[in-house]
């Protein structure tokens, strides 16, 4: 019911937002800083330990240690994605196979999404970045 008081988000106290300020102008949070690349697994084969390379090489800069789980199931699941392309290229009608192969790019495909590696991932990170070095320069400038 419009007008009763329990309609609408609550209005802030004026003493709670004198205190903290409404939340357009807060300061954002930092983002913390990376402690150091992932360790190399020693048992990844040659196309995991390629594409591990790969993305080491681009995404060094946001790649963090507790990242490496996830970047090894990457490049697992890299692999497992090519092994299953060769097989449904091999066999087109093999339902079974294309319907691995779709699960399996899903996963890689979300995985991706966490290291930047999709369009919209990569476009909300620079955004990001380029917020931080925006307040960077209005520090050192202020």
């Amino acid at each position: 019911m419009p007008g009763n008081k329990n309609s609408g988000r609550r209005a802030v106290p004026l003493k709670v937002l004198e205190l903290e300020g409404k939340r357009v102008r807060r300061p954002r949070p930092e983002i913390p800083k990376s402690s150091g690349l992932p360790e190399k697994p020693s048992d990844l084969t040659a196309i995991q330990s390629q594409h591990w390379d790969d993305i080491v090489r681009t995404r060094g800069d946001w790649l963090d240690v507790s990242d490496g789980f996830a970047l090894r199931r990457l490049c697992e699941e890299w692999e497992i994605c090519g092994v299953l392309m060769a097989a449904s290229q091999e066999d087109p009608l093999d339902s079974h196979v294309r319907a691995s192969y779709s699960a399996h790019m899903a996963t890689w495909m979300r995985l991706a999404g966490m290291f930047g590696l999709t369009p919209a991932e990569r476009a909300s990170r620079v955004t990001e970045r380029q917020e931080s070095v925006r307040s960077a320069a209005e520090k050192f400038l202020a």
